[in-house]
């Protein structure tokens, strides 16, 4: 152990070649970095260092945007202004159709991809109300929309499935279990 700190204190004493500050910012890490940091302090995940590592993942492995955009609208509750801020961000990922706004196609991708765990039929008939056809042009508050809807359906239907599930005394919200006791009397 002793050779061991003795080896850390002598490199810890070596003069370290400086860091280019040029070749630092033209990787754009230091872009990715600030974002990151700032999107930590805004949303305050639970476990900050697997946060970082999924973004830096996430960006630096090439996700597609549709997959960004979900992470940023999916990052805090709707109800916190971070969410709004996350929302700007996500709109801008996608918004590949200039100044107007975001396609229609990958609007879409992004709603599709946030009722995933719907219901099929639940799914189908909310994108056929919110969907767009993919060379039309969605503003954002249109895409806000769109995401609010299925973000606050996807709330409801978790409420739903927990009162359901939730063990009640004598019946409502018990679930399987009074279904199974009803059949034993």
């Amino acid at each position: 152990a002793a050779v061991s700190m003795k080896a850390a204190a002598a490199a810890a004493a070596a003069p370290r070649a400086l860091v280019d500050l040029a070749d630092f910012d033209r990787s754009s890490l230091t872009v990715y970095l600030k974002d990151v940091l700032t999107l930590v302090l805004e949303n305050r995940p639970a476990d900050p260092v697997a946060f970082i590592a999924d973004y830096l993942w996430r960006v630096l492995g090439g996700a597609c945007q549709v997959s960004r955009a979900y992470q940023y609208v999916t990052l805090s509750p709707r109800h916190r202004q971070a969410f709004m801020d996350n929302a700007v961000v996500a709109f801008s990922v996608l918004d590949d159709a200039g100044p107007r706004g975001v396609t229609g196609g990958d609007h879409v991708k992004l709603l599709r991809t946030l009722c995933a765990d719907f219901p099929a039929d639940v799914s189908a008939a909310l994108l056929r109300v919110l969907g767009k056809r993919p060379d039309e042009t969605v503003d954002f508050f249109e895409f806000l929309g769109g995401v609010n809807a299925c973000l606050a359906f996807e709330e409801v239907l978790s409420e739903v499935e927990r009162v359901f599930h939730e063990p009640r005394a004598g019946g409502v919200g018990a679930g399987a279990e009074a279904g199974a006791s009803a059949g034993a009397s």
